[in-house]
C-alpha cells in the first residue's frame, strides 16, 4: 500500500501546488532553508555514547508553544538529543527563536515523499519519532517502521472531520494509523476517537493537554498592564474608568466584522469598551486594515510600530506573530476565533482561560470540542449559536462585572485541574527510549 501512496503523492502535489503556492506567497518565509523540505538537512554529529536522539515534528506555532515544558524536561536529561522540525514558516521562526538552545538542530519538516523523507531519516538517525497533536504522515511512519524506530503522537487529538474521514479510509487507514503507532491522547474522549480509528488499547494512554502546563514567558503585573493599555492608546495617564477590553483571539474572516459591529452598537451610556483584533494569520493585516479604514473609528496597527500613547484609540490591530500570550493578558473578555459560521474547527481556548479570562466562542469548535464543552459546563466559557447571540452575550458580560469575575475564577480552576500532561508524556517517552536502547 505504501507504493500506491508514493505513486499518487506527486499527482497530489501537482493538484495542490496553486493553493499552497498562494499561501506560501501570502505568508512568506518558506524559501528559508527550503532544502530541508527536500531532505537536505545538514549531517548531524554522531551520537555520543549512551545518548538517545528524538525527532519531534510540530506543525506550527500553537503546537510548538505547547511543547515548551516538555522540551525543557528532555534537555535536562543530559543524554537525550532533540531534533525539532516544523511545517510553517512562522513555526520555523518561533522554533529557532525559542528552542535553539534546547535542540541539537531545528529545521523545516521534509515533504512526505520517499527520497526526501528517507534522506532526512538517514541524516537525523533518531531513536524515537514524535508527532504533535494529529499529524499522520505515511512515508514518515514507514521510514520509522523500516528502521524499527517507535513513533508516538503526543497531545493527541482528532477533529470530528478527521475522525469521519479516517472512518471512511478503508484499507488506506493503516497507512495513516499503523498498528505499531503509540498515542498519548489529550483527553479521555480523544483517546476513544483514537481507539475508533485503530490504535490498540495497549499503545494508547491519556495524558491531558500539554498546553495546560505552559507558562507565559512574561506575566504582566498591574503596572505593566497599564503600560500596555497606554501603548494600545486605550488609556491615558490618570484616566478613569479603565475601559473594558474585548479581545478577538485568532480570528478568521467574518468574525472581525461581527466584533466591530458589536463595538459600534455598544451602549454609549454603558462601560467604555475597546477592541483588540489578533487575526489567526498575521498576513491578513492589510485586509483588516482596509476593513478598519471604512469605519468611523480610531484604530492603530501594531505591525506599523506607530506610537499611540495619549490617543483615544478604539480598535488595536495586533497583526504580529508570537505575541498573543503577552497581549491577551489585558483582556476582560476573549472571543475565540474560527468558531462563528461559516468558519469551522475553532482555535485553542486554553491561553485565554489559563489567565482566568472569560471566553466566548461560536458553535463550530470541532477541533477542540471536548475542551470547549468542559469550559461551558464549568462556567468558564459561553457558547453562542450565531452573530446575534454573540452580540447579546457580549453585551451582558460588559454590563455584569460579577459574572466576569465568576467566569474568570472558574477558568483558573479548570486549568489547574487539568495540569500534569508534561510529566505523563515525559515518562512515556523515557519508557519508549528505554525499550529502544535494548534492541
Amino acid at each position: 500500500m505504501i507504493w500506491l501512496y508514493r505513486l499518487l503523492f506527486p499527482f497530489g502535489c501537482l493538484f495542490g501546488i496553486p493553493y499552497y503556492l498562494m499561501r506560501m506567497l501570502r505568508r512568506g518565509g518558506y524559501a528559508e532553508d527550503f532544502g530541508h523540505r527536500l531532505g537536505l538537512w545538514p549531517q548531524l554529529p554522531e551520537k555520543s555514547v549512551n545518548a538517545r536522539r528524538v525527532w519531534i515534528q510540530a506543525v506550527s506555532v500553537g503546537e510548538l508553544l505547547a511543547l515548551g515544558p516538555l522540551l525543557k524536561r528532555l534537555s535536562e536529561e543530559g543524554n537525550i538529543e532533540v531534533v525539532l522540525s516544523t511545517t510553517t514558516s512562522t513555526g520555523y521562526r518561533v522554533a529557532r527563536d525559542r528552542y535553539s538552545d534546547l535542540a541539537l538542530a531545528v529545521g523545516p519538516f521534509p515533504l512526505d515523499f520517499l527520497p526526501f523523507s528517507s534522506r532526512t531519516w538517514n541524516r537525523i538517525k533518531p531513536d524515537l519519532a514524535i508527532l504533535v497533536d494529529s499529524e499522520l504522515w505515511p512515508e514518515h511512519m514507514h521510514q520509522a517502521r523500516k528502521r524499527e524506530v517507535p513513533v508516538i503522537i503526543v497531545n493527541g487529538r482528532i477533529s470530528d472531520r478527521s475522525l469521519n474521514r479516517l472512518g471512511k479510509a478503508g484499507c488506506f487507514r493503516k497507512l495513516l494509523v499503523p498498528p505499531e503507532l503509540h498515542v498519548m491522547a489529550c483527553s479521555v474522549q480523544e483517546a476513544d476517537k483514537w481507539r475508533q480509528v485503530g490504535v490498540s488499547s495497549e499503545r494508547l494512554e491519556t495524558s491531558g493537554n500539554l498546553k495546560f502546563d505552559c507558562q507565559p514567558e512574561e506575566i504582566l503585573n498591574d503596572e505593566a498592564e497599564e503600560d500596555l493599555l497606554a501603548e494600545f492608546g486605550f488609556i491615558s495617564s490618570g484616566q478613569e474608568p479603565r475601559p473594558l477590553v474585548l479581545f478577538g483571539a485568532s480570528t478568521w474572516r467574518g468574525e472581525e466584522e461581527a466584533l466591530l459591529q458589536f463595538l459600534e452598537d455598544n451602549d454609549p451610556e454603558g462601560p467604555p469598551v475597546r477592541l483588540v483584533l489578533a487575526p489567526r494569520h498575521a498576513e491578513r493585516g492589510d485586509e483588516l486594515a482596509g476593513l478598519l479604514r471604512d469605519r468611523p473609528i480610531n484604530w492603530r496597527r501594531r505591525s506599523n510600530g506607530a506610537e499611540t500613547k495619549g490617543e483615544d484609540i478604539q480598535v488595536y490591530l495586533a497583526d504580529t506573530t508570537g505575541e498573543l500570550s503577552r497581549l491577551i493578558q489585558v483582556a476582560d473578555i476573549v472571543f475565540v476565533g474560527k468558531t462563528l459560521p461559516p468558519n469551522q474547527g475553532g482555535q485553542n481556548p486554553v491561553e485565554a482561560a489559563s489567565f482566568g479570562i472569560p471566553v466566548v466562542f461560536g458553535p463550530n469548535t470541532q477541533n477542540f470540542s471536548e475542551m470547549c464543552r468542559s469550559l461551558a459546563e464549568t462556567g468558564a466559557g459561553i457558547r453562542v449559536s450565531d452573530e446575534e447571540g454573540l452580540r447579546r452575550v457580549l453585551a451582558g458580560l460588559v454590563r455584569d462585572p460579577e459574572k466576569r469575575i465568576a467566569m474568570g475564577g472558574a477558568a483558573h480552576r479548570w486549568k489547574e485541574e487539568l495540569e500534569g500532561a508534561t510529566d505523563k508524556t515525559f515518562d512515556m517517552l523515557i519508557r519508549l527510549l528505554g525499550n529502544r536502547s535494548s534492541h
